[in-house]
């Protein structure tokens, strides 16, 4: 059963990049081979984040996601992209719930509302147990509901 009560599509936005839906990261994490799907990508002395194998990367830029059209807050929208990120760009669940935002995961999907309003959907992934949301390129064109699985 779809927890967001829309069908989800099986033709995603082209070209798209996926992020993953992450509840333990404090901010959005973005690899550099993704900062194409952000909007206003600017160098910035980024902040530092230690991974699970006690690597500390460094972020050199920032930007946002592209959700402007929505009722998420810029801040919620801010992350920050690090050049030496390996597997995924991350999407805090921390960030969105902090903005208001309602996060709704279930055994196959995860449904992201504000306000009432559906503003992200996405699905589990079967290899890695995590929930993908894709992000499309050059997202200034797209329109309402933007990062969907």
């Amino acid at each position: 059963m779809n927890i967001c009560a829309l069908p989800l599509t099986n033709n995603p936005p082209t070209p798209h990049r996926i992020a993953k839906l992450e509840s333990g990261a404090s901010n959005n994490y973005f690899r550099l081979q993704d900062e194409e799907c952000l909007e206003g990508v600017h160098e910035a002395d980024g902040p530092t984040a230690i991974t699970p194998t006690l690597e500390t990367l460094k972020a050199t830029k920032e930007g946002k996601l592209p959700f402007s059209n929505t009722s998420i807050t810029s801040k919620a929208l801010k992350t920050h992209v690090f050049p030496k990120l390996g597997s995924a760009s991350l999407i805090s669940v921390p960030q969105l719930c902090d903005d208001g935002c309602k996060v709704v995961f279930d055994k196959k999907h995860v449904c992201i509302t504000k306000n009432k309003e559906i503003i992200i959907t996405g699905r589990r992934n079967n290899i890695d147990g995590l929930w993908d949301i894709l992000i499309p390129v050059n997202s200034d064109t797209t329109n309402n509901i933007i990062g969907h699985i």
